[in-house]
């Protein structure tokens, strides 16, 4: 088990491995990353699950061109549970229509056994007004 100090560090790198799985539509990678218990929020408000998100991913409904994040922050909330807060912009294609995306983001962590995995997702468009906060 990794020492507390060392969870941000591999918090982020678990972050990057699943923006790479996005773009790649890479669902063996996002299997193992997603947790069974995952509520993925979309920036529309609407929701998926695990099975519901890879099963777009998996169709083309959802196809990621580019994921970049930055302004990252890991919040350790135990040796088990953690948050990361960041801003993301994406670019791709929901239902064949191309999209941009700016938001701000909050990604929840759970550690299961010794594997890290994503339990819930909840992006927040950043608009003219709160792009600076």
């Amino acid at each position: 088990m990794p020492h507390r100090d060392d969870i941000p560090a591999l918090l982020l790198e678990l972050q990057a491995r699943r923006h790479r799985a996005m773009v790649e539509a890479d669902l063996e990678t996002l299997d193992v990353l997603l947790d069974d218990t995952l509520s993925y929020t979309h920036s529309d408000a609407s929701r998926d699950s695990k099975n519901s998100y890879l099963a777009k991913v998996r169709g083309g409904a959802m196809r990621y061109a580019e994921v970049s994040s930055g302004e990252e922050e890991v919040l350790v909330l135990s040796d088990a549970a953690a948050c990361v807060l960041g801003r993301m912009q994406l670019a791709g294609a929901i239902a064949g229509a191309p999209r941009r995306f700016d938001n701000r983001f909050l990604a929840v962590w759970v550690r299961r056994g010794a594997q890290w995995k994503l339990a819930a997702f909840q992006p927040t468009p950043v608009t003219s007004t709160t792009g600076s906060r």
